[in-house]
């Protein structure tokens, strides 16, 4: 029932590409657009040139941000998601296709990654669950509730009007994956002192700061705690 739920959760996030193509009917449907879309969905074209830019061979990417600087390395944003995104589009043909998929398989591993923390903390199937799926459709769920309008007041950017805000990729789709992993390999390593948890929570804790800086803050803090 877990991998089925996985299943079902990343058909919800990748749903709307293929309904998306179905109302089209004209084979041109692109996920990546820049008119008529709320920010999130923009920042992802910002990411898909970085993602591209690894795709033609130049594994450090450039800065995408600045015209002046675009054939300078960047340092604002961690390189790893790039550069596992543009390798995993050596495989899908496109950067186009590997945004699709990314929305079935990550949603998915994050569930399941979500849901094994849950139950090796709680040792209770069905808060596990349900608090795994509350995880990904948390942005959903609060704006469906009473706060919701008064999210959207002071949220900028339109943020939370998106039905699946962790759907952005990589950032968060991506980077909240490796962060939940680094974290369960921490409770493992503190809960067992096995040396092999330690190394794999220090693995996935470090890569943070090549992922996303705030997973990194928060990483850091929750060690801290």
């Amino acid at each position: 029932i877990v991998l089925l739920v996985a299943i079902i959760c990343g058909l919800a996030f990748v749903s709307h590409h293929f309904l998306s193509m179905f109302l089209r009917g004209d084979g041109l449907y692109s996920p990546l657009v820049v008119k008529g879309v709320n920010g999130v969905t923009l920042d992802e074209v910002m990411y898909a040139s970085n993602i591209r830019d690894v795709y033609d061979g130049h594994f450090v990417v450039k800065d995408s941000q600045l015209f002046e600087h675009k054939y300078d390395s960047t340092v604002v944003t961690g390189w790893f998601p790039y550069l596992l995104l543009g390798l995993m589009t050596k495989i899908t043909g496109s950067v186009a296709n590997t945004f699709i998929i990314s929305d079935f398989i990550f949603p998915a591993l994050t569930f399941l990654m979500v849901y094994l923390f849950l139950i090796r903390t709680t040792r209770n199937f069905l808060p596990s669950l349900l608090g795994a799926v509350g995880v990904l459709f948390a942005s959903h769920l609060f704006m469906l509730s009473s706060i919701g309008p008064y999210l959207e007041s002071i949220v900028p950017l339109n943020v939370v009007k998106l039905p699946y805000y962790i759907a952005r990729l990589p950032f968060t789709e991506l980077t909240f994956l490796s962060l939940i992993i680094g974290i369960y390999f921490t409770y493992l390593a503190i809960e067992t002192g096995k040396k092999r948890y330690a190394l794999l929570a220090g693995l996935f804790g470090g890569l943070q700061f090549y992922s996303y800086i705030y997973n990194m803050v928060g990483f850091a803090v929750g060690i801290g705690i």
